[in-house]
């Protein structure tokens, strides 16, 4: 298939009674057609999954009000939004709607959509990239459609009942409390702000809150493994990795053997890592913890770098983005992964494995399998410390444990070895 640039796109005509479609990939693609004045029309469509498994299709905007790289981000975007059970058209069409609104009054400094982007500025300094990725789809996703163009001192708690109860009736309790979160973290921006005029509306939002359903016990997303079932794990990912691209394939495979959240491997820098040193520095920014942080390097994991090396040591990412060589791989790529080999990704059904159980694999082996130290298994997890007087009087940095953590880290990559190598030979 020919790789579409915004070039191509510009120069495509359309022909008259006919519908042309170009396929961008992950169900992104463009339809040219030809209106009824001879003018070519060029528009955006996704085609999805719902939370309920049931196949759709969504427009997304006009080309080329919306670029082919800010597609491929709405795409994305769109495709997270409706996991969570949104309908995109509903969502499409309030916006429109607010967009409107907006256009024939005048963006007020006071809606609840100003106010909630003004709050996730502000908050962008202090979070990390993901998370923040994360409250603003749940606020577009959830929130916008129902309070966005309201302004802020006329939110009742009616409006908000209006925007959770959806959620709440979907089963989605969970959702429900972080999307009530946000509206009162917002609001209590407003107030801080001086835009609020009910000052007592976050308190009230907070006992509106505790009305709410308990959320059923979560699942932790690693549900536990047998020795057999990760050397079978591990053996598909060797096996299949001519299957994806090749940032993908290294990236998956990479990842037992560093104990790193997704978003964190996923974003990795050459400039992070030093092969001769077999060590990978990672900048508290990238964090979650917001510590600096250092991977010690097994010999199995270098060697998955050096065959990266050659690829991408050009470019400022090692697991580049096919799509776009200034952008790093998504962490949805390193699930698509594991879902095409069967495994499911959702933590509501059994046999489920996702990227981030690696560590809860890690963790578990470590401790009751090889019987390492608490404190150098939490460490390399990049945990906090939750003794706080602890923490105060025993004083770690980026290096500390840094020689029986890097044992620890080779030893098990020997053992994930021998488990992947036992299920290639019970395969025979």
């Amino acid at each position: 298939m020919e790789k579409m640039t915004d070039a191509k796109l510009r120069k495509l005509e359309g022909i008259p009674g006919n519908t042309q479609k170009f396929i961008i990939g992950s169900g992104l693609f463009l339809q040219v057609t030809v209106n009824r004045s001879g003018k070519t029309v060029k528009s955006w469509y996704l085609r999805y999954y719902d939370a309920e498994g049931k196949r759709q299709r969504s427009k997304l905007g006009d080309y080329p009000e919306i670029s082919l790289i800010k597609a491929i981000a709405l795409a994305e975007e769109a495709k997270t939004t409706a996991k969570d059970g949104v309908r995109l058209s509903q969502v499409n069409a309030e916006r429109q709607r607010i967009k409107a609104a907006q256009a024939r009054q005048g963006q007020s400094e006071n809606t609840f959509i100003s106010v909630a982007e003004s709050w996730l500025d502000k908050m962008e300094l202090s979070w990390v990239p993901g998370h923040l990725k994360r409250q603003r789809e749940r606020l577009q996703g959830h929130l916008y459609h129902a309070l966005g163009n309201k302004d802020v001192s006329a939110i009742t708690i009616a409006d908000i009942d209006y925007a959770i109860m959806p959620l709440v009736k979907a089963g989605k309790y969970e959702t429900a409390r972080r999307a009530c979160d946000l509206v009162r973290n917002v609001l209590e921006h407003a107030d801080m702000m001086d835009m609020l005029q009910n000052s007592t509306m976050p308190a009230k939002i907070s006992k509106y809150r505790r009305s709410l359903p308990n959320p059923v016990e979560k699942r932790h997303f690693y549900q536990g493994m047998s020795e057999d079932q990760a050397g079978k794990l591990l053996y598909a990912l060797e096996e299949s990795k001519y299957r994806w691209s090749r940032s993908t394939s290294v990236a998956v495979r990479l990842a037992p053997y560093v104990f790193l959240r997704a978003s964190e491997l996923c974003g990795a820098e050459w400039a992070e890592i030093d092969l001769n040193k077999s060590e990978w520095l990672i900048p508290a920014a990238r964090m979650k913890s917001r510590r600096e942080h250092l991977v010690p390097l097994s010999h199995q994991a270098v060697t998955l770098l050096r065959e990266m090396h050659p690829f991408s040591s050009g470019n400022r990412y090692v697991f580049p983005s096919q799509n776009r060589s200034d952008k790093p791989i998504t962490t949805n790529a390193l699930i698509q992964v594991l879902r095409r080999l069967g495994y499911k990704s959702t933590r509501n059904e059994g046999e489920s494995f996702v990227t981030h159980a690696f560590r809860g694999l890690a963790s578990t082996t470590l401790y009751q399998n090889l019987q390492y130290s608490g404190e150098y298994i939490e460490h390399q997890l990049a945990h906090i410390e939750p003794n706080k007087v602890k923490l105060a009087y025993n004083k770690i940095n980026t290096r500390s444990y840094l020689d029986k953590r890097r044992d620890m880290m080779q030893h098990y990559a020997d053992y994930l070895d021998i488990l992947r190598e036992k299920a290639r030979y019970d395969k025979k």
